[in-house]
């Protein structure tokens, strides 16, 4: 009895070391697959920040219709936007939001309060290195020594994520050209799912609105 006691005391502590062995290979395994998929998912993360369509936005005088004319107080713009996918997959133009102020300074982010919205009634589809114009006719009232045209476009990616992407020019005063706004990284950006206030909910709804049809 003492030999059967003694040798089920013995099995007892060996089935718990290679219980307690076990559990211990589980908790690292569990680490190492965690840190695999964290790896992975950064991985695809990257590949698909590499590959995602990305907008660069222009402002070009309108062919045929003059260009900046100041008369009585009133600053009239014509001008072109041009959108181009400077990325690598298809992107889809939903709106173009777009404003003329006349300033007295430029203020660091673009004071997107404009009425001005273009909503496309079928979205603009773009492949890489392709381009979408349009051409508007604004005015304002000549209040400052800045001429600022800017706007923001709505898109979407092939990866069906939503899209914005600013854009700011300063109307030369020969009234036939446009400066881009370098110094100010808000006014020429790209982002995703991060449409600027206060025309958040109508672009959100320019994008959400078209989502069908972009996918045909």
């Amino acid at each position: 009895e003492d030999y059967l006691y003694r040798w089920y005391l013995r099995s007892t502590i060996a089935g718990a070391a290679f219980a307690l062995l076990g559990l211990i290979f589980l908790y690292f395994q569990s680490k190492a697959t965690a840190k695999a998929a964290e790896a992975a998912l950064l991985n695809a993360t990257a590949v698909m920040n590499a590959e995602r369509a990305r907008l660069g936005v222009v402002i070009e005088p309108s062919v045929g219709q003059g260009n900046i004319t100041f008369d009585a107080g009133t600053i009239r713009a014509n001008f072109r936007v041009k959108c181009t996918n400077i990325g690598k997959t298809v992107a889809w133009i939903s709106a173009i939001l777009v404003d003329i102020q006349s300033l007295k300074s430029l203020p660091p982010k673009p004071p997107l309060v404009s009425d001005n919205l273009d909503l496309l009634s079928t979205p603009r589809h773009l492949r890489p290195d392709e381009s979408f114009t349009k051409d508007f006719s604004l005015t304002c009232q000549d209040e400052g020594a800045i001429t600022l045209i800017f706007g923001i476009v709505a898109f979407r990616d092939v990866y069906e994520v939503d899209g914005s992407c600013t854009f700011g020019y300063i109307a030369n005063y020969d009234g036939s050209s446009f400066s881009s706004v370098e110094d100010r990284p808000e006014y020429n950006r790209n982002a995703y799912g991060d449409i600027p206030a206060p025309r958040k909910s109508m672009m959100r709804r320019a994008v959400f609105s078209n989502r069908r049809m972009s996918l045909k």
